[in-house]
């Protein structure tokens, strides 16, 4: 086909973006060429340099919405003029322009065990090569911590004090950052002081003894746990209002033993984990 020999100077004229932030649309202007013979224009994209994939044919007019673009990608645009023949002209020069990086949804902060906050949120469509996570004492704000990390979509933090936070995410790649995601708000309470001086001993090698101190005068319930693996309950977990106790019963084996003071706002944090051993139980 023959080739037109004229000259087009194309723009961005505005990057738009729908209320759902599915997908972005893309407004191009350019400016008419004075050679009298130009009876409409191809506008050419697509998301690698000189190698068009996608062409819309908007005839004789010199702005075009392109939609349907993912957000956060690097798009190129070239145009080409026609005649009444169909006889195209060379390509315009090159335009890039990288499309908004939408945020992330659905963002939800779930409080855990009345200490661990665990985040999850949804990818947005388009390229995001990772997350950051701001989290602040008033609304939009990140003035108690600002976390970067990967393409995972959770994330538990597990130490923040008691208070009031305000957390939101954003979606990131190499062509920037998005806005924040909606924003979660959770509240964690006081926990109470875990039990002092916790020992565990084993007497005649098959009794387990026990002993801690109440944190406070108010501290008068404490749970216990005993387990066959580090941090598991899986043999025995019950309530005491005692200080000191003996557990027998149990066949040998390495047990591993913890206290919590419990409080109205709940569980505390376990004391330091004791391992002992049963040695001479009772064969049945």
């Amino acid at each position: 086909m023959k080739s037109v020999k004229t000259a087009v100077a194309i723009f961005v004229l505005a990057l738009l973006l729908p209320a759902r932030s599915e997908a972005d649309t893309l407004a191009l202007q350019w400016d008419a060429p004075n050679d009298g013979v130009t009876a409409g224009y191809v506008v050419w994209y697509g998301t690698s340099s000189a190698a068009y994939s996608n062409s819309i044919d908007v005839g004789m007019v010199t702005t075009s919405s392109v939609e349907g673009l993912f957000g956060g990608t690097a798009y190129y645009f070239a145009v080409q003029t026609y005649n009444a023949n169909r006889e195209f002209s060379e390509f315009s020069t090159e335009l890039m322009a990288a499309t908004l990086l939408a945020p992330p949804t659905n963002f939800v902060a779930t409080l855990r065990d009345r200490q661990f906050v665990d985040l999850t949120w949804q990818a947005p469509a388009g390229n995001v090569t990772g997350y950051g996570i701001q989290i602040g004492t008033s609304p939009s704000t990140s003035d108690v911590a600002s976390l970067a990390m990967g393409p995972a979509t959770a994330l538990t933090i597990d130490n923040l004090p008691p208070g009031t936070y305000y957390m939101q995410a954003y979606s990131v790649n190499s062509n920037g950052v998005s806005q924040p995601s909606n924003q979660a708000v959770v509240t964690l309470a006081a926990l109470a002081q875990s039990p002092l001086n916790f020992v565990a001993t084993v007497s005649r090698g098959d009794t387990i003894k026990l002993s801690w101190l109440a944190p406070s005068p108010s501290a008068v319930s404490f749970q216990i746990e005993v387990g066959t693996a580090p941090g598991l309950s899986d043999v025995r977990s019950f309530i005491k209002s005692l200080t000191k106790m003996s557990i027998t019963g149990l066949p040998n084996g390495v047990y591993y033993v913890r206290v919590r003071t419990v409080s109205a706002t709940g569980l505390s944090a376990p004391t330091p984990e004791m391992a002992v051993a049963i040695t001479t139980a009772a064969t049945q």
